[in-house]
């Protein structure tokens, strides 16, 4: 996602809603890419597209927030911060693995 928002932010004729529904758009054609019809599929598919649609818009929404010094940030000691940061760690590995693919030359 890094590279694909670095990458965009190179179109400076597109206003920032508009890269982010390019950013959107581009993961939602690498799922309906990857996956078939199969029932299976489907359903994986719609659940992954449901997680763009609800989950990754918000987070590039916060990122560029975050990026533009809109957010404060403040150190939390808590075991609690520990386990949310496990649980994300986790969730972006497995997303990772799950989109990977192999590029040929």
């Amino acid at each position: 996602m890094n590279k694909l928002i670095y990458e965009v932010e190179e179109y400076t004729t597109l206003s920032g809603s508009q890269k982010k529904m390019l950013v959107l758009d581009t993961f939602k054609k690498i799922i309906d890419e990857q996956y078939g019809n199969s029932p299976d599929d489907y359903l994986e598919k719609q659940l992954l597209l449901s997680i763009i649609d609800y989950t990754v818009s918000q987070f590039i929404d916060t990122l560029f927030s975050a990026i533009n010094g809109e957010m404060t940030f403040r150190k939390n000691k808590t075991n609690k911060t520990n386990k949310t940061k496990n649980n994300i760690s986790n969730l972006f590995a497995s997303l990772k693995k799950l989109f990977s693919c192999n590029k040929t030359k």
